[in-house]
């Protein structure tokens, strides 16, 4: 299970986009979560796209819906919109690009969070509580 005190309202959102994501196929869900990350659109949205990530973490299968197809995808974020919405831990970002890495026993790992260098302190918040 996933806990921070950094984003006070996450746990809410996460059990409220699992009872969706719960039902699609896995492989499938991690796609449409990368492309959603990804997109430019979504960048002040910190909090929610950090939500689906912890969705793949506790994923568990209920269900074997299929995201294949553009149209499909546009189905899948149509139903997990209205909690996706921003809210008071998202804010407008300037648009930034570059490669993330955390840095753990002199070895680095990439994370991709797909917001850019401007939101690591909240991501390494979020990933050290």
């Amino acid at each position: 299970m996933v806990k921070t005190d950094v984003f006070p309202a996450i746990r809410v959102k996460i059990d409220r986009l699992l009872k969706i994501t719960n039902k699609y196929r896995f492989y499938d869900l991690v796609k449409a979560i990368y492309c959603i990350n990804l997109c430019i659109n979504n960048r002040s949205v910190l909090e929610s796209c950090l939500a689906l990530n912890a969705c793949l973490i506790e994923y568990v299968e209920q269900g074997s819906q299929e995201i294949n197809s553009y149209d499909s995808l546009k189905n899948f974020f149509d139903r997990i919109y209205e909690i996706m919405k921003p809210g008071i831990a998202d804010d407008y970002t300037v648009e930034d690009f570059g490669e993330v890495r955390i840095r753990y026993e002199n070895k680095f790992y990439r994370v991709i969070i797909g917001t850019g260098h401007n939101n690591v302190f909240a991501c390494l918040n979020f990933c050290l509580y």
